[in-house]
């Protein structure tokens, strides 16, 4: 009998920012002047939409190699208040 093995590919997916993408970006910048400059987010916050997330995984066959979530917050005027990098 003829067993199944799964195949796996590797998988890129989300918003790979590298360290000068990053450096770019400081407290007290827009939404709009992040935007600009490394792109719009992957997700915005559910529940509130001051919340951006930029999120990156690389995946090659069961193993995850790369995985980046950097979050910026926002105040009410869309002025950026903190960052996060996980």
């Amino acid at each position: 009998m003829l067993q199944y093995m799964p195949q796996y590919s590797d998988i890129k997916q989300g918003n790979y920012l590298n360290e000068y993408d990053i450096k770019k970006i400081r407290v007290g910048m827009t939404k709009l002047e992040i935007s600009s400059n490394i792109g719009e987010p992957t997700l915005e916050g559910f529940l509130n939409p001051n919340i951006w997330y930029y999120i990156f995984y690389y995946r090659s066959g069961n193993k995850m190699l790369e995985h980046q979530i950097l979050t910026l917050k926002f105040d009410a005027h869309d002025i950026l208040v903190t960052v996060e990098k996980r």
